[in-house]
């Protein structure tokens, strides 16, 4: 399995970490809880492109930007 660094950013506050592609929606909805963020953005950290956004809002919704129609 394959990881790949990941800066994981809130409204505050930001880190990195590794991780497999595969995990990224459980990575970043515990990462969002533990911080207690708004919402998450999951940037690929090689290539500098949002992979991920996650809120909250009665349950974890994830947003692909690369992926999601406009």
């Amino acid at each position: 399995m394959d990881k790949y660094e990941y800066i994981f950013r809130s409204e505050d506050k930001e880190f990195t970490a590794w991780c497999n592609p595969e995990h990224l929606e459980s990575a970043s909805a515990c990462a969002l809880n533990k911080l207690g963020a708004k919402f998450l953005e999951v940037v690929h950290k090689a290539s500098n492109e949002i992979e991920l956004i996650t809120i909250y809002r009665d349950k974890f919704i994830f947003f692909y930007p690369k992926t999601d129609k406009k």
